[in-house]
């Protein structure tokens, strides 16, 4: 990965950013398993070819410092950041819990943005979460909760405000709901399936992003008066949204569709097949 610097950060930040390397064991970690496969395996093959502006990784360097932090923590009983493995269809998989208490809480702490937030992640967290879970217990530890703490990057206190369904504080915990070990260890080696043969296939071939992994908002149809910019109900049905809009002498004002992760997040958009298909078919 190459690393600009266009939004002239000191240069003690960018070296931190550029000398952060993650210590890769195992065949995949848990947090790559779950990772989109055309994403994962696009970023591997094109890791020097992506360029990346060094303020976009900031997010990273706050994360890590987070878990710098909770290594120096007074966390007597617990486990904290312990690398522990687990063998699933000849791969050995890698996972590394941010903390267990004696309790058995397992928490994992991520330092997100507030829309990344809003819009997606939570499906993956769930299933990294879950697979901490089985992790512990294989190797004789029981977990009777799972919980996120979220901090949330470019939170607005305005905003919480003014709209009850945004996140209320800057920081959340949010409990993980527990699989069944049954349902996790399927997921586990369906995931491991999928990437072992991704491994041999060339990049127009990879298996495409779900609308979840997107991060897909559909398209959205909105009543409301023609002056106002607050709608008045929003509809995915179009001829429900026409039927309303009539009866109260409104209008229909179409909201596009967006695949989030994919416009805004997504480092090897330039190289995937699935967004070259759709820009030729739209």
């Amino acid at each position: 990965m190459q690393l600009t610097n266009n939004y002239t950060l000191p240069e003690p930040l960018v070296s931190a950013i550029k000398n952060d390397s993650y210590d890769k064991v195992g065949d995949r970690s848990a947090t790559a398993l779950i990772k989109p496969v055309q994403i994962y395996e696009l970023e591997k093959r094109h890791d020097t070819e992506i360029i990346v502006d060094a303020a976009d990784l900031l997010h990273l360097l706050m994360g890590k410092s987070i878990h710098n932090v909770l290594e120096k923590a007074d966390t007597s009983n617990h486990l904290a950041e312990e690398r522990m493995f687990i063998d699933v269809l000849g791969w050995k998989i890698s996972a590394k819990p941010d903390l267990l208490d004696s309790n058995g809480i397992l928490s994992d702490y991520k330092y997100t943005s507030v829309w990344a937030f809003i819009l997606g992640n939570k499906p993956e967290w769930e299933a990294q979460l879950n697979i901490y879970r089985l992790v512990f217990e294989d190797h004789g530890f029981p977990v009777n909760k799972l919980q996120i703490v979220a901090i949330l990057d470019g939170w607005s206190r305005r905003q919480a405000k003014l709209d009850p369904a945004y996140p209320q504080k800057k920081s959340l915990t949010v409990e993980i709901p527990m699989w069944p070990t049954a349902k996790t260890r399927a997921y586990l080696e369906e995931r491991v399936r999928l990437h072992q043969l991704a491994e041999n296939l060339p990049d127009n071939k990879l298996p495409e992003c779900s609308p979840a992994e997107r991060w897909a908002r559909p398209t959205t149809y909105a009543v409301k008066k023609e002056e106002n910019k607050k709608a008045f109900r929003v509809f995915e049905n179009p001829e429900t949204a026409a039927q309303l809009a009539t009866e109260k002498g409104m209008i229909v004002e179409v909201r596009p569709g967006e695949n989030v992760r994919c416009d805004d997040f997504c480092l090897v958009r330039q190289w995937c097949n699935q967004v070259r298909v759709e820009a030729i078919t739209h």
